[in-house]
Parts: C-alpha cells; structure tokens; sequence
C-alpha cells in the first residue's frame, strides 16, 4: 500500500482500491477503483494496513500500521492467510497544510477534561488506555499513549482475507460476514466505513479488524509409521475481549451484561 498527499486529503492506493482520507473533515471514505491518483498528489510512504481515524479534541488523525511480523498462518478453502503481529503503528495528521506525522511522540497535549471527553466518546479502545494509564492529574497526550499501547506490546494481530475475530468453526458457519465485535479492537476507529451505507462492498475491503492476544503456530510430524510423510500445522488464538479490558486485578470475574475477564 502507498499513502499519498494531495492539498485536500491523503489516499492510501492498494492494488487499483483506493481509500480517501479527507483533511477538511478527516473523514474516510472509498473512492471507485476507476478514479485515478491525481497529477498534484504526492507519495509520503509506503504501509502495511489501516488501522482507522480517530478525533482526538477536534484533531483528526490516520492511524496505520508501518511494519508487521507474519507468525502464523491460517489454511481455508481460498488457501493459507498469514497473520500479521503489529510492530508499529503511526499516526499522521489530517489537516489541510503541510504533512504532519506523529511515530510516537510529539503529539501535542490535551487538558486532562478534554481526555476525557475524548475517552468517554470514542469506545473501549480509549477506556482500556484510561484503565491502563490511571487517573493523571496533569496534561498529557493521548495520541501518544494509543501509539504506545500498540508499539510498546507485541500483542496486537491482524489477517488480511481472513476475519481473525471468528474462531474457524463460526468462520465456516456463521452467515454473518460481520466482525465479532467483542474482539474488534479498531471498530471505532473505522466507524466511517462501517457507517458509509452506499459503499459498503468496496468498504470491506479496508476493513481489517484487529485483534488483542496471542497467536502461536507450530508443525508436528506424525512419525509413527515409516511409509506414511504426514505433518500437520497448528495455530492457537487466544482472544481478548474488549468489553473487560484492563489490568487483570481490576477486571475480575464477570459484569451485569455477562461479559468475563
């Protein structure tokens, strides 16, 4: 994928696909594949995914994702699907001047009120970073502490192809080619493309839900019997839900809607 800048949006091009990511509004929207890249964009990077917007006090940003390690895969019908273990996530400003790009740090602050009106309007991924960061009574950048929730914890996956928030049995079962949401970790930072009621077939293509937890992959080989070359590959996922998000001595047991720890 290639992000590029034009005077009034970013697009992120991927294989004739297109997503557009405005810097007048900070809206995502898709843009049909037969449209072209215009003359006056320029090329900023190279990505790996998308990982959404989010408004942080009135200031728009594009979070994606910059580099991946493949540890797993897994084999269907349509073939095998690596899954990707986030390395590092940035963010880049949406706003209709020169590029802005923040990779960790440098992110500007907010007053602590305006955390959290931000953190109570924006979902579970800002409750966990509230959770995880405690109450702070100074000014802080939340910005930076989502960048460092990402960057700074191995833990975070995504498939391309595959919905890694279905196990294989809902996967092959399931009618409902929507993402669990109890393991949608970016739902709320996608919320454009959910929403966008005109284009949702060419929406799906940027919707690549995360996933908190852990993915191990290994190969046995059956060797029990001399004629017979057999092995079989192993993925366990483990997932983490996002309605008990949180340190795990502040989140035990079960809550009033049934959702576990």
């Amino acid at each position: 994928m290639k992000l590029y800048s034009t005077p009034t949006s970013y697009i992120v091009e991927d294989d004739g696909f297109r997503l557009i990511c405005s810097k007048l509004d900070g809206r995502l929207s898709v843009s049909p594949s037969a449209d072209v890249i215009p003359m006056d964009a320029e090329e900023v990077c190279e990505l790996i995914s998308v990982v959404g917007r989010i408004d942080i006090d009135g200031a728009n940003y594009l979070l994606y994702v910059s580099e991946s390690t493949v540890v797993a895969e897994l084999s269907g019908r349509d073939g095998k699907h690596p899954i990707h273990r986030i390395d590092r996530i940035k963010a880049t400003l949406l706003e209709a001047s020169e590029i802005s790009e923040a990779a960790g740090s440098t992110a500007g602050n907010s007053a602590e009120s305006s955390a959290r009106r931000l953190k109570q309007g924006t979902g579970k991924l800002i409750k966990f970073v509230q959770d995880k960061i405690g109450n702070v009574q100074k000014p802080f950048a939340i910005l930076d502490e989502i960048l460092r929730l990402f960057n700074d914890h191995p833990d975070f996956y995504f498939c391309f192809g595959r919905d890694i928030t279905h196990c294989t049995n809902r996967h092959y079962s399931c009618t409902n080619s929507e993402p669990d949401e109890r393991f949608f970790w970016n739902k709320f930072l996608l919320k454009d493309l959910l929403d966008d009621p005109v284009d949702k077939e060419l929406a799906k293509k940027w919707i690549v839900p995360i996933m908190q937890g852990s993915v191990r992959f290994d190969s046995l080989a059956i060797a029990d019997d001399p004629l017979v070359d057999a092995s079989l590959d192993i993925t366990l996922i483990s997932r983490r839900s996002v309605h008990r998000a949180g340190m795990r001595y502040l989140r035990r047991g079960i809550d009033n809607d049934s959702n576990v720890a």
